[in-house]
């Protein structure tokens, strides 16, 4: 496993890489993008474990934080999807450059699904996409935010249109929350070879949303596991589905 970081010297992106110990010849590269704020910091050991589990199987896995988040440079909240996606687009360029890896799977969790399909959307390299508990688009996340804050006894905060939103702390702008609003994945434009799979810890209207849209093109399976992703202690407890990241794992390595 190695880390680096990729971009200017003002917007550098924190990235590790999970390097199979023994070449197989797989020329495939796989790329982790992660849920938003109180979800990435419960997911974040999860990832690293399927990680290792793709490594072990032979693929090269890219995990790395977004702007101003976890290691990588910034302070601002995130304001531009479309940056954002560029920002994707040169690490994993960079990351093909040093591995000579041509093909590209993008997995994504929760808010990462809607990431992870605009970049299947955007880069011609990418050929599989798999979702993990997916919102079917961007505005199931943004009234799923909305709750959270409602929800929420002690924090007392403007919702407008205008007002940046601080879900569990995490800062959301309001350009990033209308950029992201318009994303749905049943929109997006993929190739038609592109493989798409969905694995669920439970089925919900999201899941149904996607399953009738896609429809044989989309394999989805339900692996029961606590999928509570916002859930919140003292202690700051992470999730760790072992089984579902068990058959996640043998399913991207399998495609």
């Amino acid at each position: 496993m190695s880390s680096f970081f990729v971009g200017p010297p003002d917007k550098q992106i924190f990235s590790t890489l999970s390097e199979p110990r023994q070449q197989l010849n797989c020329n495939k590269l796989v790329v982790l993008c992660y849920p938003f704020g109180q979800e990435y910091m419960r997911a974040h050991r999860c990832y690293r474990q399927l990680a290792n589990r793709l490594a072990r199987s032979g693929l090269t896995t890219l995990r790395f934080d977004y702007p101003s988040s976890g290691d990588s440079y910034g302070d601002a909240p995130l304001e531009n999807l479309s940056d954002l996606i560029g920002d994707i687009d040169r690490v994993i360029q960079f990351v093909q450059r040093r591995t000579q890896i041509t093909d590209v799977y993008v997995v994504g969790l929760r808010f990462g699904a809607l990431i992870a399909a605009k970049v299947a959307e955007h880069m011609a390299a990418v050929t599989g996409l798999f979702l993990w508990d997916a919102y079917a688009c961007g505005s199931d996340f943004i009234a799923d935010c909305k709750n959270q804050l409602s929800e929420n006894k002690d924090l007392s905060q403007a919702l407008g249109a205008n007002d940046t939103w601080l879900v569990n702390g995490f800062p959301l702008a309001p350009t990033f929350r209308a950029a992201i609003e318009a994303v749905d994945i049943r929109e997006c434009r993929f190739d038609s070879a592109m493989k798409i799979s969905h694995t669920l810890s439970h089925e919900n209207s999201f899941s149904l949303d996607l399953q009738q849209h896609f429809g044989q093109r989309m394999a989805q399976q339900v692996v029961p596991s606590n999928g509570d992703w916002n859930y919140i202690d003292m202690q700051g407890s992470i999730l760790m589905p072992t089984v579902l990241i068990n058959v996640l794992s043998k399913t991207i390595a399998a495609a």
